[in-house]
């Protein structure tokens, strides 16, 4: 597949650490702050001046994000979440979680993906659309 003009890609399985990496691996690992902590704040403070927005949240899993921006959305207690149904088991764990019913989605069987038309056409009557 060719790649647009500028499209930056980030390699898998081609990674190499250089001796400062593994440095300011260690130098966090000192400090006590794992999860938290100055380098994360620093790290929150520039990832938002590079996309623009005043403020971005670090966290610790995709499942923590992806139950945050739950939150974030309105999602309220009982509330349907449509998820499609090739996914991994974060996206429905961070549904059930927020205590909330998710409701798998079908992929079309041509592209294996969904559309809006799709979930749309799947949510429930009473379930709110966002």
């Amino acid at each position: 597949m060719a790649r647009a003009q500028g499209e930056t890609r980030i390699p898998l399985f081609d990674i190499r650490i250089e001796e400062e990496d593994a440095e300011a691996v260690a130098e966090v690992l000192r400090s006590g702050w794992l999860s938290a902590g100055p380098r994360t704040e620093a790290f929150e403070r520039e990832f938002a001046a590079h996309l623009g927005c005043k403020q971005v949240i670090a966290l610790s899993s995709g499942t923590a994000a992806l139950h945050l921006a739950c939150l974030a959305a309105g999602v309220g207690k009982g509330d349907e979440v449509i998820v499609p149904s090739h996914t991994f088991v974060a996206t429905v764990n961070a549904v059930l979680t927020a205590a909330r019913r998710p409701s798998s989605l079908t992929s079309s069987g041509r592209t294996t993906s969904t559309s809006t038309r799709i979930a749309s056409s799947r949510r429930s009557p009473s379930a709110p659309a966002r």
